[in-house]
């Protein structure tokens, strides 16, 4: 994973690895939620191709536990096909009721896209 802080947002590039890791990648965003009060985190997952089952359960844990903290939580950057899984098996509905705004399609609602 890779740290970068802009505009109060920090960003978190997500590498397969980390995915694989469930219990790691969930330990290192709890620390930045609970013990660092992260706020704003931008979970940057573009370099993520493919989705198991267990990694999508880690994204819901994880997503979760920003709702609960009360902390802004997207995932960006996120391919075609990943969107289209989520929204297959109903992630964006959770997710949008979370946050009014399914990942990287800020452009699609400005009626760009």
């Amino acid at each position: 994973m890779d740290f970068s802080e802009a505009d109060g947002v920090l960003t978190v590039a997500v590498a397969q690895a980390d995915l694989e890791d469930p219990v790691a990648f969930y330990s290192a965003i709890e620390q930045l939620v609970v013990e660092q009060g992260e706020r704003r985190i931008s979970i940057d997952l573009s370099d993520i191709e493919m989705l198991t089952s267990l990694m999508i359960g880690t994204l819901v844990s994880v997503h979760l536990l920003a709702y609960e903290n009360v902390v802004v939580l997207t995932f960006d950057g996120l391919h075609e096909r990943i969107k289209a899984l989520l929204r297959l098996i109903g992630l964006d509905k959770l997710m949008e009721a979370h946050h009014p705004r399914l990942p990287d399609d800020d452009v699609e609602r400005a009626g760009g896209g």
